[in-house]
């Protein structure tokens, strides 16, 4: 057993899409790629990496960069001045003003906090400071409608379909 980043991409399945074929695949669609890392050394790569995959598209306006490392966020940032960041965070804001300014003055788009750390007043400071807020990870209907009750900008769900049926009920 190895992790998947010791592997190259001869050693994988045929049947597990590349970054760029799930690029090519929602073509126009806004897409939220999470930059995971297990070690800082990898952590250019991994970015260096997404960003190589995001260039060959229409717009890198389609894509959000998120992670719950700020240091591959700021590396991102460095390395791409146009390309949209999102920070995650479980939420654990111990000066909510504090906080959310060093988000946007660090070039941050949005704020991707846990839906159960977030209230309309989290809501509204953010969007104060120009930040979109999209919450992860909301799976029951009833925290969706609060939630978007509340003005966020987007929802992480497992369950799009319910998601979707949320959206379009407060449409009619």
């Amino acid at each position: 057993d190895r992790y998947i980043q010791e592997l190259t991409v001869q050693d994988l399945p045929s049947h597990i899409p590349l970054l760029r074929n799930a690029i090519n695949a929602c073509a126009g669609a806004h897409m939220n790629i999470e930059l995971k890392v297990s070690e800082s050394t990898l952590a250019q790569k991994l970015v260096d990496s997404v960003l190589d995959a995001i260039e060959g598209s229409n717009s890198d306006k389609q894509f959000l960069l998120s992670s719950f490392s700020r240091d591959v966020l700021e590396y991102a940032r460095a390395a791409s001045p146009t390309v949209r960041l999102g920070f995650l965070t479980i939420g654990d804001f111990k000066e909510r003003k504090d906080f959310l300014q060093g988000l946007k003055l660090s070039g941050f788009q949005s704020v991707h906090p846990h839906h159960l750390a977030v209230d309309e007043d989290f809501v509204v400071a953010s969007h104060e400071y120009g930040l979109e807020v999209n919450v992860w990870t909301v799976n029951d209907e009833d925290r969706m409608e609060e939630l978007i009750g509340f003005g966020v900008d987007g929802i992480i769900t497992d369950v799009p379909d319910v998601a979707l049926e949320v959206v379009k009920g407060r449409d009619r």
